[in-house]
């Protein structure tokens, strides 16, 4: 058995973790929460997104994601990501790879729906020698690891959604990991409403919307108002869960440039901290006039 920290400490970490979906920029890591928004809007775009959680903490973690999604395809919407999650300083490293597939449909008048799906390869990596304890628990699977476990694992999962945009409002659900091939990963959803509500004149735009994470017997709600005029972009959310959050940022040219920020308050003290998060887009000129235009959520 390795030199023990506080296995309280460690345990909470990876529970905490196993119910938190990453990332609180939705509009750049729209694909890995409801395959659905993949190519929104006909839009062609690169995105990238950092996230550092716990970053004062042994269990801190560091999440990557880059993008690309296409919508301006007559046959649907297609996209790719790649997801790095390096956990507790390397002693989980996972690698997700998915497909992403969305088609825009037509019901009548501005009533419109998108289904979507994707499949992703997993990729897990164990570093054994930084383990705290001989058994540990996959943040991902929510499943104990033993000491037999090979270090490394290779997985995949299904994950898919729809979108309903009507006028100026929007509505979806994302299912994620409902099927999973090699690995018995834990199914969640995550689902929002909202509406976009603009002033003309002063090229303003408020987005008001509730969104809702689940994860077994765990739910995270959360209120937001996000915010756009002309170039500058602001928003706040209140998490039921954990505290709050905030973002800001700029619109320059075809640039996308954002921050967020998250207080948690955890009743444990020694994780009361604030992660931060950098995305940035770049999106190709839009494409497609008939497809169903919105403005959704920086969250």
């Amino acid at each position: 058995m390795k030199i023990l920290i506080t296995l309280y400490s460690v345990l909470f970490a990876l529970i905490s973790f196993a119910q938190d979906i990453n990332f609180n920029q939705v509009n750049l890591a729209n694909m890995y929460f409801n395959p659905a928004l993949t190519g929104m809007n006909g839009e062609r775009k690169i995105s990238t997104v950092f996230r550092h959680q716990w970053p004062s903490s042994t269990a801190s973690i560091r999440s990557t994601f880059v993008s690309y999604q296409d919508g301006s395809n007559s046959f649907g919407n297609l996209g790719i990501y790649y997801m790095n999650d390096y956990y507790m300083n390397g002693t989980l490293n996972s690698n997700r790879i998915s497909l992403c597939y969305a088609k825009p449909i037509k019901i009548i008048g501005n009533l419109a729906i998108t289904p979507g799906i994707s499949g992703t390869f997993i990729y897990d990596r164990i570093d054994f020698s930084k383990m705290t304890f001989d058994d540990a628990e996959n943040p991902r699977i929510i499943d104990m690891y033993d000491i037999l476990f090979k270090d490394r694992h290779f997985s995949g999962t299904f994950s898919s959604g729809f979108l309903i945009t009507w006028k100026n409002v929007f509505a979806g659900v994302g299912l994620n990991q409902f099927g999973t091939i090699g690995a018995n990963y834990t199914f969640n959803t995550y689902s929002n409403i909202g509406i976009s509500l603009s002033h003309k004149e002063h090229d303003l735009l408020v987005i008001p919307e509730i969104s809702l994470n689940t994860m077994q017997e765990s739910y995270n709600a959360a209120v937001k108002v996000s915010s756009i005029y002309k170039w500058g972009k602001i928003g706040i959310e209140y998490n039921l869960r954990n505290g709050f959050s905030a973002i800001a940022g700029v619109q320059l040219a075809n640039f996308d440039l954002a921050i967020s920020t998250e207080w948690t308050n955890s009743e444990s003290s020694d994780f009361n901290d604030v992660y931060f998060e950098i995305g940035c887009t770049y999106t190709f000129k839009k494409q497609g006039k008939n497809k169903p235009l919105y403005n959704y959520s920086l969250f």
